[in-house]
């Protein structure tokens, strides 16, 4: 672990570090999205006026990689207080 940090700080640590990252992709990726739509529309005659969907998306891309960063994060900490109180 981070030196004096409790696990729940090396928890927020490691989340928070992914979430930045999420929110950068979707903050590049949304414009890309959109202007690519716009050239899909006649080929697909895919609406963009369905903002509800890209919300949605947006919203369930950042909950994925939250829940993925934090399952090996927190197995991460079990396994070092395991190893610490092995050693002491």
């Amino acid at each position: 672990m981070a030196l004096g940090a409790s696990p729940r700080q090396v928890l927020w640590i490691i989340a928070r570090e992914s979430l930045i990252l999420s929110i950068a992709g979707v903050v590049l990726g949304l414009p890309l999205a959109i202007v690519g739509a716009r050239f899909c529309v006649p080929f697909f005659l895919v609406l963009l006026r369905k903002i509800i969907g890209l919300v949605l998306a947006v919203l369930g891309t950042c909950a994925v990689v939250v829940v993925a960063s934090v399952i090996p994060a927190r197995r991460a900490i079990a396994s070092i207080r395991w190893l610490l109180c092995e050693y002491e």
